[in-house]
């Protein structure tokens, strides 16, 4: 395994699909090597599917690979940058962008938007102090052959926990991992807004209702 090589400083991964095993193996590898996050290129072409790699793939991927190991960073391309295609279209075929090259008009696609209200979101509070804690969730209501649908990271003090969650309306969270004196609030990953977050407690756990359908991003912070 490239892990155990004396000359490797970094490794990168581009999650296909959200799954314990591979958030197992990421966590053990991430304790010699930060580990790099590689979205698929937007608008690049699916060729088992015949589609393109939409916004909402690239987000899904973004946000599933930094909470599967201690986060280290994103790296996104549209499919123009990554091949630095520097044509510039007529300006009367030209809608958008008018003489810029093709690669710098990529920079405007809704992922690379997205992923730049992700930097601002990780930002605003340490980061990387966070590491991956499926304990925080009280449901993870996943067997082996189901899509993971909520990813959950903490810090070792307990006093700040992030947990993704990709369609489900309803999120449990274990109330002995709650921080103390909470501020809670939702992150829209496709917006780049913030809202408070309810709660229901029950029977040893918080239940947030998300507040619209759609991948949402939940914050928990002590309060001081």
């Amino acid at each position: 395994m490239f892990a155990a090589q004396p000359w490797v400083d970094v490794l990168g991964f581009q999650p296909t699909s959200c799954g314990k095993d591979t958030a197992r193996t990421l966590s053990r590898i991430s304790e010699a090597h930060p580990i790099i996050v590689f979205t698929p290129h937007e608008n690049a072409l699916e060729i088992k599917m015949k589609t393109r790699v939409s916004a909402d793939e690239v987000r899904h991927s973004a946000y599933c690979g930094l909470m599967m190991a201690p986060p280290a960073g994103v790296s996104y391309a549209g499919l123009s940058v990554e091949r630095w295609d520097t044509t510039v279209e007529p300006k009367k075929d030209d809608a958008f962008g008018a003489g810029l090259p093709v690669w710098h008009k990529a920079l405007f696609m809704p992922g690379a938007k997205q992923l730049g209200q992700m930097s601002k979101l990780l930002g605003s509070f340490d980061f990387w102090r966070l590491r991956p804690e499926p304990a925080v969730l009280a449901a993870p209501g996943n067997d082996s052959n189901s899509p993971q649908q909520a990813y959950a990271q903490a810090t070792p003090a307990k006093d700040l926990s992030m947990v993704y969650v990709i369609n489900d309306r309803m999120l449990e969270v274990a109330l002995d991992a709650i921080p103390h004196s909470p501020t809670v609030t939702w992150f829209n990953p496709r917006l780049g807004s913030n809202s408070p977050a309810v709660a229901v407690v029950a029977q040893g756990k918080c239940q947030f209702p998300t507040p619209d359908p759609g991948d949402w991003v939940l914050l928990l912070k002590a309060g001081k």
